[in-house]
C-alpha cells in the first residue's frame, strides 16, 4: 500500500485541493532503497493511474536526493498536473556515469522480472513486490527492447543551475547472455549494418524545457495500447561472473588462437601490469602506423596481476586484426586495464590515457583523392558507408575500443565507445546553458565480429570510395532476404509488426 506524506501546496497549482507526496518503498537487486512516488490530489492516481500517468520514469543521482527535494524534483521534472504526471522511481544507488545507470538498470529490470515469475508461479500476488519496468521502443525509431532512463549530473534541479541532465536511452538485454548478433537485427531493408547499438546519452542542455521533454516522452510511450514489459522477451539474466577465475580467461583466450600469426607482432609493457602495447610495425614503436587506437579489457578489472592475460589479449586481438587488412598496413594498439570489470570504470580513466606521448588515436587516410596528403581521423561513422566526409573530421573527445568478454574473437565482444562532446560543458557554456538545444554526448555501438571491427577500424570504405558517396554494407539478395525472415521465429515476426504499429499511432 502506498505510504502518503502531507506536503505543501506547490507553486502553481489552480485546484482548491492540495497536493501531496505518496510514494512506496522498497530495495532494488543490490538491497539500496528506492522510493517510487508522485504529487498526488486523489489516493486513485497512484495506485490506480491511467493515459501518461501509467509510466514510471526511471531517475538516477550522482547526488543524494532527500525526502525535501521530492517537490523541487516533481517541478524540475514534470509539467502536467498531478493526475496527468507519471510517477518517477528514485534510486539511492549513485552512479559514476551513464554507462553505470545502464549497468544497474539491465540487472534491475531482470532482477524484477525474476521476482515477477517467481511470484505467479507460486501462485501468490505480486503487488506488494516492486514493480515491472516498462520498455521505451517508441522513443527510439527501429529499435527493439529499448530501455529509458535519466541521469542527474548536479544540483540543478533545485536551481537549475549546474550540468543538465543526461538522458539515456539503451538495449535492455544483459550483454554477458549475447552470443551472436543475428542478421535480422542488423537489416535495414536489404542491408546489413555491422554493428549493433547498444546506448546512447544525451546532454539536456536546455534545463527548462526538461519537464516538457518527460511530457512528450511518456506521451509517446503510453500511446497506442498497453505499455510493454518484455515478458516475453529474453532480455538475460545476471550469470556468476567468471572474470575473476585466471585460468578460465587463459583458457578462453588460448581456444581462439588458432589459425592466426603472432610472427610479425611485437610488444612491450608499461610502467605497470594494466598496460602493453603492440604493434606490425618497428619493433622500437619509432614510426607512426596506420592504425592507432587505445582499447581496454574490462574482464582483466577483478584480476590482481593481470600482465600474462593482457599480453595474451594484446597480441590475440592485434593478430586478428591484422588478419583481416592489407598486409602493408601497420597498427599499433595500447592496451589499458580499468580498475574494475565494469565498462562505466573507463570514462574516468580516459584522459589520463590519451596522455601518451606521440600517440593519436585514429587511421591515417586521405579524404581527398585529389590530394596526396593523408590525416589521422576517427571512424565516427558507424555505417560502414562514406557520405559526408566532414563527419570524420568533426570533433570528437572520446573514441575507445572495448572487450568486455574474452571470448572476443568468437562472440560480439567488441564495442566502441564514443564520446562526441564535452561533459561537463566548459563554463561559459554552462553560464548560458539555457540558450543551448540538447547534445548527443555518447554512443556505444557493439561489433557483430572481428571482421566487422577490423573494416572500421582501418576505415576501409574510404579507401573504397573515394569517388564519393558509396554504401558498402552487405546488401542480401531477394533470396537471402526471404531465406532468413523464413527462418526467424513468429514471435519475433509478430513483434516486429506490433512495433510497426504502435510507431505509427505515434506520428
Amino acid at each position: 500500500m502506498a505510504r502518503t506524506a502531507q506536503t505543501a501546496p506547490r507553486a502553481g497549482t489552480v485546484d482548491v485541493l492540495s497536493d501531496r507526496w505518496a510514494q512506496r518503498e522498497y530495495v532494488d537487486h543490490q538491497g539500496n532503497p528506492v522510493v517510487l512516488g508522485k504529487f498526488i490530489q486523489h489516493d486513485e492516481e497512484f495506485t490506480q493511474p491511467v493515459g501518461r500517468a501509467r509510466y514510471t520514469v526511471q531517475i538516477y543521482s550522482a547526488i543524494p536526493i532527500q525526502e525535501n527535494d521530492y517537490e523541487k524534483l516533481d517541478d524540475y521534472l514534470s509539467e502536467t498536473d498531478p493526475p496527468d504526471a507519471p510517477k518517477f522511481e528514485i534510486y539511492s544507488y549513485r552512479p559514476r556515469n551513464a554507462l553505470s545507470c545502464v549497468e544497474h538498470q539491465r540487472h534491475e529490470i531482470a532482477y524484477r522480472k525474476r521476482l515477477h515469475a517467481e511470484a505467479e508461479a507460486a501462485g501468490q500476488s505480486t503487488k506488494a513486490l516492486p514493480p515491472l519496468i516498462p520498455m521505451a521502443e517508441k522513443l527510439c525509431k527501429s529499435r527493439d527492447r529499448v530501455g529509458f532512463c535519466l541521469f542527474l549530473t548536479s544540483e540543478s534541479f533545485r536551481a537549475v543551475l549546474g550540468t543538465g541532465p543526461q538522458w539515456i536511452h539503451f538495449d535492455r538485454r544483459i550483454p554477458s547472455g549475447l552470443s551472436e548478433i543475428p542478421i535480422v537485427e542488423r537489416l535495414e531493408g536489404f542491408g546489413v549494418y555491422p554493428e549493433l547499438w547498444e546506448l546512447e546519452a544525451i546532454a539536456k542542455n536546455h534545463q527548462r524545457r526538461v519537464g516538457s521533454d518527460i511530457r512528450w516522452a511518456t506521451t509517446r510511450i503510453c500511446r497506442g495500447g498497453e505499455l510493454d514489459y518484455g515478458l516475453d522477451q529474453d532480455e538475460g539474466q545476471p550469470v556468476p561472473s567468471l572474470f575473476d577465475d585466471p585460468g578460465h580467461i587463459m583458457e578462453v583466450l588460448t581456444q581462439q588462437m588458432q589459425g592466426l600469426s603472432f610472427d610479425t607482432l611485437h610488444l612491450t609493457r608499461g610502467l605497470g601490469p594494466e598496460a602493453v602495447t603492440v604493434t606490425n610495425g618497428a619493433s622500437d614503436f619509432s614510426e607512426e602506423c596506420n592504425l592507432q587506437y587505445i582499447v581496454y579489457v574490462p574482464f582483466l578489472g577483478n584480476i590482481q596481476n593481470p600482465a600474462d592475460l593482457l599480453e595474451t589479449t594484446a597480441r590475440l586481438f592485434t593478430a586478428s586484426i591484422v588478419a583481416h587488412i592489407s598486409a602493408i598496413k601497420t597498427v599499433r594498439f595500447e592496451f589499458r586495464v580499468p580498475d574494475s570489470s565494469s565498462v562505466s570504470s573507463i570514462l574516468p580513466e580516459h584522459p589520463q590515457s590519451l596522455q601518451v606521448p606521440q600517440f593519436t588515436s585514429g587511421a591515417l587516410q586521405n579524404l581527398d583523392h585529389m590530394k596526396s596528403q593523408r590525416e589521422r581521423v576517427l571512424p565516427l561513422d558507424p555505417k560502414d558507408r562514406v557520405y559526408d566526409k566532414q563527419r570524420l573530421l568533426d570533433p570528437c573527445k572520446l573514441f575507445a575500443v572495448v572487450l568486455d568478454r574474452p571470448s572476443f574473437i568468437t562472440e560480439p565482444g567488441v564495442m566502441f565507445l564514443q564520446v562526441t562532446s564535452e561533459y561537463p560543458p566548459p563554463p561559459e557554456r554552462r553560464a548560458n546553458s539555457s540558450g543551448f538545444g540538447d547534445g548527443h554526448w555518447m554512443e556505444v555501438r557493439r561489433s557483430a565480429g572481428m571482421p566487422e571491427v577490423a573494416r572500421r577500424l582501418a576505415m576501409l570504405t574510404v579507401e573504397e570510395c573515394q569517388g564519393g558517396y558509396a554504401d558498402t554494407r552487405r546488401v542480401l539478395s531477394q533470396e537471402e532476404y526471404s531465406a532468413m525472415w523464413s527462418a526467424v521465429p513468429e514471435s519475433y515476426k509478430e513483434r516486429q509488426k506490433r512495433l510497426r504499429r504502435s510507431r505509427m499511432t505515434c506520428g
